[in-house]
């Protein structure tokens, strides 16, 4: 599960959400952005092609708010027979596959930040 969580928002006023013809699964407060929408990768941790485009919907909700000064980008793994450190390793790797898509996308890379965690929310 990847999770974006907005640090700071300038001005003091909530960014507005995003409206467009398609639906856009993501939630955008003055603290939070959430993409409902799983991001999902194939066993060698490279995103899928849906997940791509739910991306696509992030950048463009992320360069619609300047506000928006800091995102922690979570990766979270479910529990499974592999060790917390392992799988807070693969979190990480996520999280960042995730920044880098996103930082690819013109989103500018100081406004965030990749954290693996070795359990879901």
């Amino acid at each position: 599960m990847i999770l974006l969580l907005a640090a700071a928002c300038g001005g003091g006023q909530a960014p507005a959400p995003t409206t467009q013809s398609d639906p856009r699964h993501q939630v955008v407060t003055e603290t939070v952005v959430k993409n409902f929408d799983p991001i999902q990768f194939d066993d060698s941790g490279v995103l899928s092609p849906a997940s791509k485009a739910n991306l696509d919907a992030v950048a463009e909700t992320l360069q619609g708010n300047p506000g928006i000064r800091l995102v922690e980008v979570q990766g979270r793994l479910p529990p499974d027979e592999s060790h917390a450190i392992e799988r807070a390793g693969r979190a990480q790797e996520r999280a960042e596959t995730v920044v880098a898509y996103l930082v690819g996308k013109q989103v500018d890379a100081a406004r965030l930040v990749a954290k693996g965690y070795p359990d879901p929310v």
